[in-house]
């Protein structure tokens, strides 16, 4: 049988595979010959599933979530939808493939440590759209920006996605100020 599509996996190994062929192909057909090409039509699905998320060895992941679904049938779970209960396998083991996120010195975030080097001219810009807005955008928006925005968020009373949005329109508004002091010539970069 050609469960590995070609290629050797280090996950399925031959106990393993010979307990997908006793356990889990009879699940999707009992005709053996047809079990085999849903099995393979499963991985294919799964595989490309994995190569369009840029997971590294998406092979080893799509035999890795198959072996977990196996494990999940012979453990009594009913599934009623086999290829939708693959995807949730497979979105789990997606994020497991994520790194895990960079820890950083409490000093790296404070507002002293986040000044960029910005050239004088742009610097300039900035300063001058800025000053063109309101005083409470103007304020949000710095706010925003140096702060904790789940703690402003708290603060004015506002989700963050509606934070978000409101300085999404602000970074436009600033941007489009910023096109015509130059006619068009800088794109300002927030």
């Amino acid at each position: 049988m050609e469960a590995n599509c070609g290629r050797e996996s280090d996950l399925v190994s031959p106990e393993s595979e010979r307990d997908l062929t006793a356990g889990f192909f009879p699940l999707l057909d009992p005709d053996p010959v047809k079990a085999e090409r849903k099995y393979l039509a499963i991985r294919a699905k799964l595989i490309f599933y994995f190569l369009r998320r840029h997971c590294p060895d998406p092979e080893d992941l799509a035999d890795e979530v198959v072996l977990r679904a196996h494990r999940r049938c012979t453990e009594g779970i009913e599934i009623t939808e086999l290829m939708s209960f693959c995807y949730g396998i497979a979105s789990r083991v997606c994020m497991e493939q994520k790194p895990p996120p960079v820890e950083f010195d409490e000093d790296v975030h404070s507002p002293a440590a986040a000044t960029i080097a910005v050239e004088p001219d742009r610097l300039i810009l900035i300063e001058q759209c800025l000053r063109t807005l309101e005083a409470a955008d103007y304020e949000f928006i710095r706010q925003y920006f140096q702060d904790d925005r789940r703690q402003l968020a708290a603060r004015l009373g506002k989700s963050p996605n509606a934070l978000r949005i409101r300085a999404f329109r602000i970074v436009e508004l600033l941007r489009g100020l910023a096109c015509k002091r130059t006619q068009g010539r800088a794109r300002l970069s927030l």
